[in-house]
Formats: structure tokens, C-alpha cells, sequence
């Protein structure tokens, strides 16, 4: 029997003023099938030499993440130079976590060679791979029938304009609500108002 656990990941979006529109967060679901992770075996390219670490893949995450621990055994280095981060990674309930920094490594599988970005973050977890670095190393793939269909829902921010093209009905004239009785307090005065 599967089982699924939550997790979440926020991401720094570029642009916004405040904190608040800074994170975009998305769910991204790990999967276990009959007690254990998807995980792969990835080559990873050192320099002069290869090292294998077996990583997560999950399907729902959008960015890498490594162990600062991992990542020091796969360079060979006990202080690893690291890049400065500016995402949050926002666990399933609801912690937020700083990585510590992110890097690039190059890993191979099948002789493609692919550059990838891990956010690096202190804790004792295999690496993780998203969903795009899946698909970009082959691990993994749908197959769907040409009658199915995907449906996908895209996160973003409604513009005044927006609103207002697609709900243009509403914004013009008085309205009508309809056959409706409205029941009022006798002892309370009645007063109208202009339309709004």
C-alpha cells in the first residue's frame, strides 16, 4: 500500500516589494510505494573524478536540495564553497527553512551531462531531485492516452484589468437580483443610497 507525505516549498519570486508577495508556495507530494522512496542512483562529476549518491525523485518538487553533509563528501571538502540563496523552503508543517547556500553540480546518467542547481540545507536527508531534473536525466516519464488529458492549474496574480475584462457584466449598470423578497425592521427608517 502507498502511503503519501506533504510536503511544501516556497520559492523567492523577483520583483515584489513586501515579504508577503516575495514567496510563491507550492505542495509538492513525496512518494512512497510499499514503504519506500523513488530513489536513483546519479553519477555526480567532481572535477577529475565521478562519485554515486543514490537521491530521492519527486515528482511535485521544484527545486534540488542536497545536505550540506552530502555535499561535503562529494566534493571532498569540509567547507564547501557555496553561492548565497534567496529561497525558503517551507517543510509540511509549515516551518520554514533558510538553505545554508546553493550550488551547482554537474551530474550524468546515460551519458547526458546536465548542470544542476541544489539548494544546500543542514539536515541528514538523501538529496532531492525535482521534477524537472527528473525529466531531464530520464527517471522519470508520462505515458498518457491521447483521450486523457492533464489538467493544470497555473499560479499567478489577477490584474485590475483582468478582473474587469473577464467580469465586464458585473461592473455595468444597477443589476438585478432577481424575484426576492426582503424583509426589513419596521422600526428602523429606511434610507436609500446611491448606487456603488
Amino acid at each position: 500500500m502507498a502511503s503519501k507525505e506533504k510536503v511544501h516549498v516556497a520559492e523567492e519570486a523577483e520583483g515584489y516589494d513586501s515579504e508577503e508577495s516575495l514567496l510563491k508556495v507550492e505542495e509538492i507530494t513525496a512518494i512512497n510505494g510499499s514503504g519506500k522512496q523513488l530513489t536513483s542512483s546519479i553519477t555526480f562529476i567532481i572535477e577529475e573524478y565521478q562519485e554515486q549518491l543514490v537521491c530521492q525523485l519527486d515528482s511535485g518538487a521544484t527545486c534540488n536540495v542536497i545536505s550540506h553533509r552530502n555535499l561535503a563528501q562529494l566534493l571532498q571538502n569540509g567547507d564547501p564553497p557555496l553561492c548565497k540563496s534567496n529561497a525558503q523552503l517551507k517543510i509540511f508543517d509549515g516551518t520554514l527553512i533558510q538553505p545554508v547556500g546553493e550550488t551547482t553540480i554537474t551530474a550524468e546518467r546515460r551519458g547526458k551531462r546536465v548542470d544542476l542547481r541544489f539548494q544546500v540545507v543542514e539536515s541528514s536527508n538523501k538529496p532531492l531531485l525535482s521534477a524537472g531534473t527528473c525529466k531531464q536525466l530520464g527517471l522519470l516519464k508520462v505515458d498518457l492516452d491521447p483521450e486523457e488529458s492533464i489538467h493544470v492549474l497555473k499560479s499567478s496574480y489577477l490584474t485590475r484589468d483582468q478582473i474587469l475584462g473577464d467580469y465586464k457584466d458585473v461592473f455595468e449598470g444597477l443589476g438585478h437580483i432577481g424575484d426576492t423578497t426582503i424583509v426589513t425592521d419596521p422600526s428602523v427608517k429606511p434610507v436609500q443610497h446611491s448606487p456603488r
